[in-house]
C-alpha cells in the first residue's frame, strides 16, 4: 500500500486553501510591484514547499505506525480470484450480469502480526517513496524561486535538477521493487496454508466437490508472489535529465553573451 494512500482527501484541500490565499494576497498588492513576479511561479513555489513539509511529516507518520502499531496496511498479491456463489445458494431473481473470467490480484488489508522483516522492507519502500517526492518538490520550489529571481541559470539549479533525474529514475523504480517484496511476504504470512480442518462436511459441500486447499475449500483467495514495476519513473528521470541539459547549455551561452559586451 502506498505511502500516501491515506492522504488524498486532505493533501488537496490544504492545497487548494494556500492557492486562495496566495492568489488573494498576490492580487492585493500593487501590480507594479509585480511585475516580471507570474502568479504561476509564486503559487508554485508556496505549493512544493507546503507539498514538501506534508511528505516529511507522512514520511514519519508511516515509518512509526508501520514499526510500532499491531495492524499495518498493505497491499497483499494474490491469485486471481473471484468468490463464486456455493451451489446451494440461488439468487432470486438472478443478476442481470455475471462475471465469466478474471477476478481480484491484489487486496487493499489491514494486516495483523506481521512480522519485523517484511514492517521493515515496506517501512524502506515508504522512505524511498517519500524521499523521491520531496527530491521532486524541493527542485521544483528551487526551479520558481530562480525564475522569479530572474537566475534561471545558474549551475546549482541545472546540478539539482540532475540530482532529482537520478533520485526519480533509482528510486522510483526501487520502492515499486521494495514494496512488491514486502507485498509477498505479507502474503505469505497471511495466506500460506499446509493443512486446515473443519466440521463434518455436509452433502451439498461432498457434492461440490471441493479439494483441500482449494480457494472455495477455505474461503479465502490463494497466496501468490506477484511483481509488478511500472517504467514511468525511468522516463521522468530522462526528461529531468534532458531538461537539466537544456539549463546546462544556457548557462554556456549566457556565460558566452556576457563575455561579448
Amino acid at each position: 500500500m502506498s505511502l500516501f494512500s491515506a492522504g488524498p482527501l486532505i493533501v488537496p484541500i490544504i492545497l487548494g486553501l494556500l492557492i486562495t490565499l496566495v492568489m488573494i494576497r498576490h492580487r492585493s498588492k500593487d501590480v507594479a510591484a509585480h511585475v516580471g513576479r507570474p502568479l504561476a511561479l509564486v503559487v508554485g513555489r508556496m505549493v512544493a514547499l507546503l507539498y514538501a513539509a506534508v511528505i516529511t511529516v507522512f514520511l514519519v507518520i508511516n515509518a512509526v505506525s508501520m514499526l510500532v502499531q499491531d495492524a499495518v496496511a498493505v497491499s497483499l498479491p494474490v491469485e486471481e480470484f473471484w468468490p463464486e456463489p456455493y451451489p446451494w445458494v440461488t439468487f432470486t431473481p438472478e443478476p442481470a450480469a455475471s462475471v465469466v473470467g478474471g477476478g481480484f490480484t491484489t487486496a487493499e488489508v489491514m494486516v495483523s502480526g506481521l512480522d519485523m522483516d517484511a514492517r521493515w522492507v515496506l517501512t524502506a519502500a515508504g522512505a524511498v517513496q517519500g524521499l523521491t517526492l520531496l527530491m521532486i518538490a524541493l527542485v521544483f520550489a528551487l526551479l520558481c524561486h530562480r525564475l522569479l529571481g530572474g537566475t534561471p541559470f545558474r549551475p546549482l539549479l541545472a546540478r539539482s535538477i540532475s540530482w532529482a533525474a537520478g533520485v526519480v529514475a533509482i528510486g522510483g523504480m526501487a520502492w515499486q521493487i521494495l514494496y512488491a517484496i514486502g507485498g509477498n511476504m505479507a502474503s505469505t504470512q497471511v495466506l500460506q496454508l499446509t493443512s486446515w480442518m473443519s466440521s463434518p462436511p455436509t452433502a451439498d459441500l461432498l457434492d461440490f466437490g471441493a479439494s483441500p486447499l482449494e480457494e472455495l475449500a477455505t474461503g479465502l483467495p490463494l497466496q501468490s508472489m506477484g511483481f509488478s514495476v511500472e517504467a514511468w519513473p525511468l522516463l521522468l528521470g530522462l526528461v529531468l535529465a534532458a531538461v537539466a541539459a537544456a539549463f546546462r547549455s544556457s548557462e554556456r551561452l549566457q556565460k558566452e553573451t556576457e563575455g561579448l559586451v
